[in-house]
């Protein structure tokens, strides 16, 4: 009698393999979102929320508010409510270049933009507590934005 138990049948050929949770969680983290390039026509904004359409549109919107958020607002600010008007001002027109906007609607899409800018920045500033300075991690090589001092 043979002493050595049988191997596992083989998966047929090209069949996928099986993966588990800790092959998922070996790969490599995300970077940060990139500004969008271009410029996209906001035909309408959501008449509660103020948020633009197209969908594509509300897509480009909202990653372009992440990557103004996090580049130029700086993180010493304690609340979203500290930021200034004149820099609020500079803000909003930095988007405006990204978004061709109607007049009659420019008034919700500004309300809508500046807040998703806050809540995104708020956002970023808890991410960066969550997952660099509770870790002892230095935020500078992922955010250039961020420098030593702040």
């Amino acid at each position: 009698m043979d002493p050595t138990p049988p191997s596992p049948p083989l998966s047929p050929p090209g069949s996928p393999t099986p993966t588990t949770s800790s092959v998922r969680s070996q790969r490599r983290a995300r970077k940060p979102s990139v500004k969008p390039q271009g410029t996209w026509l906001v035909e309408g904004v959501d008449a509660v929320t103020g948020v633009p359409e197209p969908e594509i549109t509300r897509k480009k919107w909202r990653t372009t508010c992440g990557a103004i958020a996090r580049a130029r607002v700086a993180i010493t600010h304690p609340d979203w409510s500290d930021v200034g008007q004149a820099e609020r001002d500079s803000l909003y027109a930095e988007l405006k270049q990204s978004f061709r906007v109607p007049d009659e609607v420019e008034e919700e899409f500004r309300r809508a933009s500046l807040l998703t800018i806050g809540k995104l920045w708020r956002n970023f500033k808890s991410r960066l507590v969550t997952d660099f300075m509770r870790q002892n991690k230095s935020p500078l090589a992922a955010y250039p934005s961020v420098s030593e001092s702040d």
